[in-house]
């Protein structure tokens, strides 16, 4: 962007001599973020290769690329416009000078630019947070549509002027084996055959799922797949982070709560179906986890919410089974879940109350935050008596920052992890 100013002059001193400096090298950068945009926008691509962060943490990037190129893209359009008011043609006295930019000199330029402008700017539009929450499938189908859009429009707008097209026949490329080798990953790990997943349905709009394979899958604690629910929406995957460590059943678990899309078609299939049933669903991963390792500090903190549970699950029962097998250093685990309602808990209670089994010297400790209002919440006996064993639930929120402070106090090292913190800090009093 700085770049884009710093050099002068932005228009010639004599309009209608020559194009516009400050327009064409804002147009000459703006497509050269273009390939990379699309690169840092697919699960598979070189980008994740190199540096090895998994594609979710490539988002930010791929949206601020997107913003910088539509800046980019306003800067290059505007000086156009104002140089096709000021030239004068004498020799088409009929028509004004911008009529002459638009209609005779460079029609397709102006033309296939105004509509490049315009799906750029509605890319921008439909991807902000509020907009993309509201209806997530249609936003993404929508997205897809645009960006192919704005690819073939790219391609009139250049018109093979001065080596543009190599940077489109670049990004293609990048895009097309992005997705040619994610296609043969999905038929490589699933080529024993398509696994099927029995379900069990649960409290507060829930369904745990355990997809049992051919093949035994590796994952590492926090990571996710992406499902394809033949029976359900086979053209569309959804993520769903992985709740257990790997085994030797070769079973992974994931727990779906009921919401918008894809969840709600799959929730309301199951309920039509038995509970001895299984569905067919192919697996696309894993994807993501984490890149710290929480069995160097003294101490680990892990929070969760709701759903949000899969995330450090699995990351407690692989740090509670390297403690049993000594390669640890991590003394005491603390487990801090919320959840809107008590049912909830019950999600995966079997699973925490095992773990608690299997810890060693009480090294871990589960305190369970119900953040509903006290007021709307029901009496249910039944869920109280199931979950006794995990102690008495805390209501309201918890107190992370104040828990974390307690903790440095002591002055041990500390490891943190949850849903939505996406780093592992160290805390030393």
């Amino acid at each position: 962007m700085i770049w884009t100013w710093a050099l002068r002059p932005y228009y010639r001193t004599r309009l209608g001599v020559s194009d516009s400096p400050l327009a064409m090298r804002a147009g000459l950068m703006a497509l050269g973020c273009f390939p990379f945009i699309f690169a840092s926008a697919t699960k598979w691509n070189i980008i994740t290769f190199i540096i090895g962060h998994s594609h979710e943490k490539l988002q930010r990037y791929h949206q601020f690329l997107s913003y910088i190129f539509v800046i980019l893209s306003l800067i290059h359009s505007f000086p156009w416009f104002l140089q096709g008011i000021y030239d004068l043609k004498p020799t088409f006295k009929s028509l004004t000078p911008f009529q002459w930019k638009w209609h005779v000199m460079f029609r397709d330029y102006y033309s296939s630019g105004a509509v490049l402008l315009f799906i750029l700017v509605w890319l921008c539009w439909a991807s902000l947070p509020l907009i993309r929450r509201y209806h997530y499938e249609l936003f993404k189908h929508i997205h897809i549509i645009s960006a192919f859009a704005l690819t073939s429009f790219f391609f009139i707008h250049c018109r093979e002027a001065s080596g543009c097209w190599h940077y489109l026949f670049a990004t293609m490329l990048i895009y097309a084996t992005a997705c040619g080798c994610r296609l043969l990953w999905i038929l490589y790990i699933n080529r024993a055959g398509i696994p099927r997943a029995s379900f069990e349905l649960l409290h507060s709009g829930a369904v745990k799922l355990r997809v049992k394979c051919y093949r035994r899958q590796q994952w590492r604690p926090g990571q996710h797949y992406f499902l394809h629910f033949l029976t359900v929406m086979p053209f569309q995957s959804h993520p769903f982070t992985i709740a257990n460590t790997p085994s030797e059943d070769n079973e992974l678990e994931v727990l779906i709560r009921k919401s918008d899309g894809v969840t709600r078609r799959l929730f309301q299939h199951l309920q039509s179906k038995d509970a001895s049933a299984t569905i067919p669903v192919i697996l696309d991963g894993p994807f993501g986890g984490m890149h710290h390792d929480l069995s160097v500090y003294d101490r680990a903190i892990l929070f969760a919410g709701g759903s949000g549970i899969t995330f450090i699950l699995p990351i407690l029962q692989d740090l509670v089974q390297r403690a049993q097998e000594g390669t640890c250093a991590c003394m005491s685990i603390q487990v801090v879940w919320s959840v809107r309602e008590r049912g909830s808990i019950l999600w995966m209670m079997e699973e925490l109350t095992k773990v608690l089994e299997e810890a060693p010297n009480s090294m871990v400790t589960v305190q369970v935050h119900i953040t509903g209002a006290v007021e709307t919440l029901e009496p249910e006996p039944e869920v109280d008596k199931r979950i006794v064993s995990l102690g008495t639930p805390l209501y309201g929120r918890p107190d992370a920052a104040g828990m974390i402070h307690a903790a440095a106090s002591e002055g041990q090292t500390i490891g943190i992890a949850g849903k939505y913190i996406s780093l592992c800090s160290q805390f030393r009093c």
